[in-house]
């Protein structure tokens, strides 16, 4: 008894103190802890959302537990959504938590029950977007999460809908959680696309882009899309690719003129950047990279480059002014001439910053000229001065659009020699470089002498008024001489109409073609430098009312006369009298350098601020088809 008298306070003894023991451990230990992280983490967890994200967002999540639903946290969406309804009245919070939970829940669902899961949660978005904030939105994190929900969201509806009901011309009504939807048709407004204007829309999202130095993206409301028009031939749009058209627009659900109903618009990104919407001025998403990219990923242009150059009388070769945006009234057009063995795929950069730009791209529309590289300079030249007769002829019948009074040629390389021809008169001086007789002395047909006279007698174009000249051999290049030069003639084969007109002059006037000059010239012929046309092309000078500029490479850091770009020296590319010379370090692709396009660009600005006239008059606003 005694002993386990002993025993039995030493165990109640014990007690106390382990109980001491746990609190004071308890106490010791602090529930607060803070863990350094990059701040690239940090602001990635402060941005997250189901915005194309698995998670709620802060503001959503902190709200649950601000409504005691703490446990909502770990349920699934659908029954987060059952267990909050009905919520208190519509506020933004709620609204980002409603239109997140609802994105959730379609995210992994087939098709047609996640489309008016993710078109109710566009909607929910759309409203609180559009009700008066108690803060200035620009400054509150839950405005912008919104916005990309909306976009994302829309986005998403916007594919699985096509996916199951085709594209939206042929939309009647949409269904979402809460009910159904009529659809409006308002006609096209300016600064939008009309509805059957293109074939397909893709949302440019799902797309990733390579090949280009820039993605210009604006944010703002809206699904960005790549609109597609597809080249028909039964649609006669002779000045647009073959592949068809790639442009940019935005697709807008909007709510309708009476209850019950959406609106579906198209918006134009290139010619609007805001819209009004329940009265307030809402900046307008856009991806204007997208499409054009799109375009010339799906182009023929890298096989046909190989045979422009190899065979110019192949009849797949291209050939000829194209527009790569829809035609505007009001624009100033820069028509882009590439150069030896090349493409516009060259252009890609240029043509992306000029857009990217907004103030160029209010007052700027790109054209492309593309012709068979192999072929004789004076025959693309002459080609190239035809060209631009007929497209402003063509568009602009009446000779009234500010647009065809003031264009602007950018050259590269070949690109440069044939523009210069555009901007001189000729006299007889061609003529006479390659021939020892007058042309009015000679036999010959009735075809040959109007080939004679279009190919060696020119005048400068009036509505030219300003030329950008790229590493342009005026002088010729000693590569057109080497052994590379000399192969590439010989793999070429001579256009017939050539040496058709050269073999007529010979058999019907013995004597009258010089002994030292070639029957029938290539390009890589004539871009010797002792060749005798291009000498006489030299000396001839351009017309006084032309500004025209430089932008020269160096690949031997002489930035001077010494210098070279590896193909044109600079005593070849210097041109006297040019309003401004460049030389930046760089190879003969000093179309594609960063220094050098931003060179053309603040030319551009130039030119823009000396040029009377509206901006983006828009003659066509519903696609920009030839004649409409």
């Amino acid at each position: 008894m005694k002993e386990a008298g002993t025993r039995g306070p030493r165990r109640s003894g014990s007690l106390p103190l382990l109980l001491l023991a746990a609190l004071a451990c308890a106490c010791s230990t602090n529930p607060v802890s803070v863990r350094e992280i990059g701040a690239r983490e940090g602001f990635a967890d402060r941005g997250r959302s189901a915005a194309g994200g698995d998670r709620l967002s802060l503001p959503s999540e902190n709200l649950l537990r601000a409504l005691g639903e703490e446990r909502l946290l770990e349920a699934k969406p659908e029954e987060a959504l059952a267990a909050l309804t009905p919520l208190p009245a519509p506020e933004p919070g709620i609204s980002l938590l409603l239109a997140e939970l609802l994105c959730l829940r379609a995210q992994h669902r087939l098709d047609r029950e996640a489309a008016p899961a993710f078109l109710e949660a566009a909607l929910v978005s759309l409203r609180a977007l559009l009700r008066p904030w108690p803060v200035d939105p620009a400054f509150d994190p839950r405005f912008a999460i919104l916005q990309d929900l909306y976009n994302y969201a829309g986005s998403e509806f916007f594919v699985r809908k096509c996916r199951t009901s085709g594209p939206p011309a042929g939309w009647t009504a949409l269904e979402s959680l809460s009910g159904r939807y009529d659809i409006e048709r308002p006609e096209p407004a300016e600064g939008e696309w009309g509805p059957e204007f293109f074939d397909d829309l893709l949302p440019s999202v799902r797309f990733a882009i390579r090949g280009f130095r820039s993605r210009h993206a604006r944010p703002g409301l809206g699904v960005p899309l790549i609109g597609l028009r597809e080249g028909v031939p039964s649609r006669q749009e002779p000045y647009y690719p073959p592949e068809g058209r790639a442009y940019p627009a935005t697709l807008l659900l909007l709510p309708g003129s009476r209850e019950g109903t959406l609106a579906i618009v198209l918006s134009n990104p290139w010619r609007t950047s805001t819209r009004d919407i329940g009265g307030r001025t809402v900046p307008i998403a856009a991806d204007l990279t997208a499409p054009y990219a799109y375009l010339l990923a799906r182009s023929r242009l890298p096989s046909l480059k190989n045979t422009a150059f190899f065979d110019p009388d192949a009849k797949r070769v291209r050939q000829g002014i194209f527009l790569v945006e829809a035609y505007d009234a009001g624009k100033i057009p820069v028509v882009l001439v590439h150069g030896l063995w090349s493409s516009p795929l060259k252009w890609r950069d240029l043509t992306n910053e000029i857009w990217g730009e907004e103030a160029l791209r209010a007052r700027y529309q790109v054209w492309h000229y593309t012709y068979p590289t192999g072929a004789p300079v004076l025959n693309n030249a002459r080609d190239l001065r035809e060209a631009l007769v007929r497209v402003r002829k063509d568009l602009d019948p009446e000779g009234d659009d500010p647009a065809t009074a003031d264009l602007v040629l950018v050259g590269h390389s070949l690109g440069g020699v044939l523009v210069k021809t555009v901007l001189q008169h000729s006299g007889e001086r061609l003529w006479d470089a390659r021939f020892a007789k007058p042309l009015s002395t000679l036999d010959l047909s009735e075809e040959g002498r109007q080939y004679a006279e279009r190919t060696f007698f020119f005048e400068p174009l009036p509505f030219v008024r300003r030329a950008i000249f790229l590493a342009a051999p005026h002088r010729g290049s000693a590569e057109a001489d080497s052994f590379i030069g000399r192969l590439g003639d010989l793999l070429l084969s001579h256009p017939r109409r050539v040496s058709d007109f050269a073999k007529e002059v010979e058999t019907r006037n013995p004597g009258a073609m010089r002994p030292e000059t070639l029957a029938a010239p290539s390009s890589v012929d004539v871009l010797s430098p002792s060749h005798v046309v291009l000498r006489a092309l030299a000396q001839i000078p351009i017309a006084p009312w032309v500004t025209y500029h430089s932008i020269l490479g160096d690949r031997t850091r002489k930035m001077g006369p010494e210098g070279t770009d590896g193909v044109v020296p600079y005593e070849s590319a210097h041109l006297e009298g040019a309003a401004s010379e460049l030389v930046v370090e760089g190879g003969h692709d000093i179309h594609e350098n960063p220094k050098a396009i931003a060179e053309v660009l603040r030319i551009l600005r130039e030119h823009a601020s000396k040029v009377p006239g509206a901006a983006g008059t828009g003659r066509v606003p519903s696609g920009g088809r030839v004649g409409e």
